[in-house]
């Protein structure tokens, strides 16, 4: 693209060139006829590769269009047929829902934090438990914390 902006620059430099200034080697009207008839030729070939350039351009986006709208067909069936999913979900959900969350409960936070706890019964560094379970520091305080709550809540 760039070439055949040059290409045009170039050829209209030359045109200014033969009108303002006449060659000493050009002294009849036959031989400027003659350049600028390749001139115009050039001025057409390059106009043609304009053309077909965006011609592919054109059939190229036309491509990606059609590619792009059946990406959101397709993105708006599986949206509805998860939509759909979803409303299952909630309506025989809730007793499941109820289940589970009294499942989650009952862990504590030692069988949550296995690790953490592990490294902290061996009296290890919050320093280092963090950079071992990557959890931050003021965290693994908090965690610690709760979980000697909740261990005294638990046997109160």
């Amino acid at each position: 693209m760039i070439l055949v902006l040059l290409g045009l620059a170039f050829i209209g430099y030359a045109k200014w060139l033969i009108k303002d200034r006449q060659p000493a080697c050009i002294s009849d009207e036959h031989s400027r006829s003659l350049i600028t008839e390749d001139l115009e030729e050039t001025v057409s070939a390059l106009a043609e590769q304009l053309q077909e350039e965006n011609d592919r351009l054109l059939e190229r986006l036309k491509q990606m269009k059609e590619q792009t709208d059946h990406r959101i067909d397709a993105l708006e069936k599986q949206t509805a047929e998860l939509q759909q999913q979803l409303k299952m979900i909630s309506q025989t959900g809730d007793a499941d829902s109820a289940r589970l969350s009294g499942i989650s409960k009952k862990r504590t936070l030692r069988q949550r934090y296995e690790k953490l706890f592990a490294l902290h019964d061996r009296n290890m560094p919050i320093s280092e438990i963090a950079k071992q379970t990557g959890i931050h520091e003021g965290e693994i305080e908090l965690i610690v914390q709760l979980a000697k709550q909740e261990e005294a809540d638990s046997s109160a």
